[in-house]
């Protein structure tokens, strides 16, 4: 569990420490399932990449995805924020 107030500190900073980014990798991973059809092939997040640092095969889809959907999120006492997935 993460105290809201670090995750604020954080946020503001936009710095997030290892195990941040450890829980954040987890929790992508479970919502990998969000992406599945019945016929999809098994898919996992290999890694989380820095924006600025970013391989350019992912640079090309944030750059212009043919596809994004943005889902807003609220977490209780952690505030609210947007989540947006992009595609190919």
């Amino acid at each position: 569990m993460l105290p809201p107030n670090v995750a604020k500190e954080a946020a503001k900073d936009k710095e997030l420490t290892p195990v941040m980014l450890a829980n954040l990798h987890e929790v992508m991973n479970i919502c990998t399932r969000l992406m599945l059809r019945d016929d999809s092939p098994h898919l996992k997040l290999r890694e989380l990449c820095a924006l600025n640092a970013l391989p350019p095969p992912a640079a090309a889809i944030i750059a212009a995805p043919r596809g994004r959907i943005d889902f807003e999120i609220g977490l209780g006492k952690y505030g609210s924020g947007v989540l947006s997935v992009m595609c190919l």
